[in-house]
């Protein structure tokens, strides 16, 4: 997927700028073929963990309030909605069917991830429109391989 340079050992100088080169062409490569996800922020560190991981699988967007992601999602085609649900933000479930509203996100994948392990909790977030439900803790690999799945990604 990425193009091969082939890189001369003539000096340590030479090397740096043939690198920036390789990952400026990745990065186009990216930019033109991967798939995005909206990360709806709960816990900032976890987060930035979260969204480091997943920029190795896709594009991704962060935002921290219900009403921004609105407004983002109604201007941009994202293919994942992760949201982060907690203490902090009881009442994000409702966004869930809001974007559900919103033309061309009847079906797209949204993903609750939650503190809570109870089947009543899980329940109700599919009943409110999320698709998916991860429970905290988990291992990254977990949520990379749902994304991967969630992106049609094999």
């Amino acid at each position: 997927m990425f193009p091969l340079v082939k890189i001369h050992h003539q000096n340590n100088n030479s090397i740096a700028p043939e690198l920036k080169k390789v990952a400026d062409q990745a990065q186009k490569i990216i930019n033109q073929t991967a798939k995005k996800i909206l990360i709806l922020n709960g816990n900032k560190d976890i987060i930035d963990t979260k969204t480091n991981i997943l920029k190795c699988i896709c594009k991704t967007d962060t935002v921290d309030s219900e009403e921004l992601a609105l407004e983002i999602i109604r201007k941009n085609c994202y293919d994942v909605i992760l949201m982060e649900l907690g203490v902090n933000n009881v009442n994000r479930l409702q966004i869930a069917q809001r974007i559900r509203e919103i033309k061309g996100y009847e079906k797209t994948p949204i993903l609750a991830v939650t503190d809570s392990e109870s089947t009543k909790s899980r329940e109700i977030c599919l009943q409110e429109g999320c698709s998916h439900y991860l429970t905290k803790p988990f291992q990254l690999t977990d949520l990379i391989q749902l994304v991967n799945q969630l992106l049609g990604n094999k």
